[in-house]
This record gives structure tokens, sequence and C-alpha cells, in this order.
């Protein structure tokens, strides 16, 4: 018996390594495809090399709403009333939309509204931003 357990040891280090996996494969392939039906529909990824970029909550002495889409219309639920004294928020994207005050940016956190996140208006956030630090911007 330990014979044959030795003979098939060769075989067993044949076997195809992890990185050549399809499963792998596939699951690169749909991140991929989901990356490029995000930006075809308006959201822009802030940096390939940064998971999120930090902003401020600017303009603003009481609170601005974190809505779950980009738009002040009253089908777009206010998920979160942030403090506008509020540092450090997560932002992974924008997109254009609505404009408020002359500005038609909108950035999305994760950091409230569940799985959905939600959208503050670029009007009441700091430079830190702005679109100029995208890397992808809208035409």
């Amino acid at each position: 018996m330990k014979v044959f357990l030795i003979a098939l040891t060769p075989l067993v280090l044949a076997l195809p390594s992890p990185s050549s996996d399809p499963v792998a494969a596939k699951l690169a392939l749909v991140a991929s495809n989901r990356d490029a039906d995000a930006m075809s529909a308006g959201l822009y990824n802030r940096d390939a090399l940064a998971a999120s970029i930090k902003c401020d909550i600017i303009g603003v002495s009481d609170y601005v709403n974190c809505r779950r889409y980009p738009r002040t219309s009253p089908n777009s639920k206010v998920v979160k009333k942030v403090p506008g004294t509020q540092k450090n928020i997560n932002f992974y994207c924008y997109t254009n939309c609505e404009s408020v005050s002359g500005n038609t940016s909108w950035d999305w956190t994760a950091d409230w509204g569940g799985d959905d996140g939600c959208y503050i208006t670029g009007h009441y956030t700091d430079d830190t931003c702005s679109r100029g630090k995208f890397l992808y911007q809208s035409e």
C-alpha cells in the first residue's frame, strides 16, 4: 500500500496551479465587464490605485443630505443627514446629474445607505473631490 501512495505523489504535484483556475478567470472577466458597464452608465473610478478618496463636507453649517439617487427630487430618499463638520468621508466614484448651485457632480459613498450607498452633491464636498482629481472624467 505504501508503494501505491508514493507512486501517485508525482501526479499530485503535477496538478494545475490555482492561477490557471477557470473559475478565477471567469470572475476576473465578470469584474472587468462590471467596471466597463459602470463607466458606460456614467460612474467613474476616482483612482485606479486607491480604494477611495477622503473628502470633507464644506459650505454648510448644519447638515447635507446623502441621497439614494444623485438628485434632489422627492423620490430620491434621504439616507443620512451628514453634519456640515463631517471630515474624511470615503468617496469611491462620481456621476453627473442634477445641478446644485451650478455643480452637476454627485459623489458616491458606501459609508452610509447599506448595500446601495448614497450620493452627496459635489457642491458640498471639498476640492479633494473635484472632477479634476478623477482618473476618468465624463465628456
